[in-house]
């Protein structure tokens, strides 16, 4: 009768326990950004990966680290937002969409969309490549100083599957005359080190073709930092003021 009683209840175990073999719409998935933003920002200007390059989003599982290059999810459309800088620390992933959609960033009344270009991307094996992106705004007036861009899973894709959203590290965006401003302290300075070496002179004794020759050296720069992402001007100011 024992043995009986005991075979009833390894039945009735094996009837009611749940099953241990995860289908995978529970896995734990995650979008990524594989690489960092070419900084300083300025509107108007390209926005690039480090060097120049483009800026690539994969889908992960979250708890391998793995890139997920089959399923539907993996061929899923995203989303290209622009988020409050003071989302989420960037050591913390376990927000909500409800949440990540609260720190979305609008165009303030009256100006043109704050973000322009390709704003979706299709993945393509779990891996997808941002299009041509521009900031139209800079980013002093929102509470933070600072953007995010962020990608989402676009609606009507992967319904009934959490796929958390990512983000990239905080940023300022800066008025494209920051960037002339820029410029014309790199002529100054380059002029003025060329000034004392050449003449013995210095920078408030030259003559009114000097300046001449300054401003209009600025669009020059100007085109070269649109192509250089600002690096090209922050290293040879650098490298003058060694000079001094």
């Amino acid at each position: 009768m024992c043995a009986t009683h005991n075979i009833t209840v390894d039945i009735h175990m094996c009837r009611t326990s749940p099953k241990r073999i995860q289908g995978p719409d529970q896995r734990n998935l995650r979008l990524q950004f594989r690489n960092k933003l070419a900084l300083p920002l300025f509107t108007g200007s390209k926005v690039e990966g480090e060097q120049g390059s483009a800026i690539h989003v994969v889908l992960q599982d979250a708890e391998t680290g793995q890139v997920v290059s089959s399923g539907p999810e993996a061929s899923a459309k995203l989303d290209v937002v622009v988020l409050e800088g003071d989302f989420a620390n960037d050591d913390v992933e376990n927000w909500t969409q409800e949440e990540f959609e609260n720190f979305e960033v609008r165009e303030r009344d009256g100006k043109r969309p704050l973000l322009t270009g390709e704003l979706s991307v299709t993945l393509k094996d779990g891996v997808g490549t941002l299009g041509e992106l521009t900031f139209t705004d800079n980013s002093s007036w929102i509470r933070s100083r600072k953007f995010r861009l962020g990608v989402k899973i676009s609606s009507g894709f992967c319904e009934g599957l959490r796929i958390r959203e990512s983000k990239t590290e905080a940023f300022t965006v800066k008025d494209h005359r920051g960037e002339c401003m820029c410029c014309a302290l790199y002529f100054f300075v380059v002029l003025s080190v060329l000034l004392q070496v050449t003449f013995g002179h210095k920078l408030e004794y030259c003559s009114k073709w000097t300046f001449d020759l300054i401003w209009k050296g600025v669009s020059f720069i100007s085109m070269l930092l649109d192509r250089s992402r600002g690096w090209v001007c922050r290293q040879c100011v650098t490298a003058s003021l060694c000079d001094f």
